[in-house]
């Protein structure tokens, strides 16, 4: 069974790198009965990167919550359009999706992706992390994700224009649990 697909049933069926299965359905309920999780952020500001990929922790299990990006562009002439990934513990994608329009050189980006968002594009809600405005900002839904430890969201430009100069923020909210409570 490949990984992240679907019984008959309807329910969502990962399959662990380890080969071994977990019922999204289940792992949920977990969640109702009282294995409660903490909230956490994860935050990359390095700067002179257009790429960012961010892991989740071994022995973890995350929900993701929300994911932000933004990007400051260099006047190095070019149109950059950043990418979403969730890549698997063997760093195959899993999930992909274009997240934001054309990003001119000299412009900011932001792209805000949840599963509580509604779709569409304007730069006056998304403000950067600094307060100030983007040229190019999107508000995307994204499915829900339960991500285990190994999986990385990786966000980047993917036209590569000025990856060693252009700067990149990246936060993610995320519930966190203890991966051996859902065993």
């Amino acid at each position: 069974m490949p990984e992240g697909t679907f019984s008959k049933q309807g329910d969502a069926i990962f399959k662990r790198t380890d080969g071994s299965l977990v019922n999204l359905a289940d792992t949920l309920q977990k969640m109702k009965d009282g294995n409660n999780g903490a909230p956490g952020w994860a935050y990359d500001a390095t700067p002179n990167s257009s790429v960012r990929t961010i892991t989740v922790p071994a022995g973890k299990l995350w929900q993701i919550l929300h994911i932000h990006g933004e990007i400051v562009c260099t006047a190095t002439v070019g149109s950059r359009v950043l990418f979403v990934q969730i890549l698997n513990g063997s760093a195959q994608v899993v999930w992909a999706a274009q997240k934001s329009a054309v990003i001119a050189a000299s412009q900011k980006g932001v792209v805000n992706l949840s599963p509580s968002l509604p779709a569409g594009t304007t730069a006056a809600n998304a403000p950067m992390l600094d307060g100030t405005s983007p040229n190019i900002a999107v508000y995307n839904p994204i499915p829900s994700f339960m991500l285990p430890a190994g999986y990385q969201i990786k966000i980047w430009d993917s036209a590569s224009i000025d990856a060693a100069a252009d700067d990149m923020i990246t936060s993610v909210h995320y519930i966190e649990y203890n991966a051996e409570d859902f065993q």
